[in-house]
């Protein structure tokens, strides 16, 4: 039913009789034109099972953060009260769509959703 596996499969199985007839997996080299196929530069590392992604980084003094969703998928939100996730011990700081400065509204093609739900807002989502 799903044809998007067809290239992926033999991509897997080419460098799986590469491996085993210890060749070595060729380079990919593009010229950088229009409508060429790039390689992923990080394919090798994480295909290994090396790589390093965003939850592997730490820094000295770094910082977590998490969001709350909403527990109801439509529903207008009449208050937030901060003041029992404010008062926890090590949380840093609470933020709320009043402290996002300019524009917090995202989208792919328009811009329509709320990055953060502000009182007197809707839940769209949970």
């Amino acid at each position: 039913r799903c044809t998007g596996y067809v290239k992926i499969i033999k991509a897997i199985n080419l460098v799986a009789e590469l491996l085993r007839n210890n060749e070595e997996v060729p380079k990919v080299y593009c010229k950088g034109l229009v409508g060429e196929n790039l390689p992923r530069i990080d394919a090798e590392i994480k295909t290994l099972g090396i790589g390093k992604y965003a939850d592997d980084l730490h820094f000295d003094g770094m910082l977590y953060g998490s969001a709350l969703r909403a527990k109801y998928p439509r529903a207008l939100v009449k208050n937030i009260d901060t003041s029992k996730a404010k008062a926890l011990e090590g949380v840093y700081a609470v933020i709320t769509a009043k402290d996002i400065p300019g524009d917090r509204f995202i989208g792919h093609l328009v811009q329509d959703w709320p990055a953060m739900i502000d009182i007197g807002e809707e839940t769209r989502y949970l």
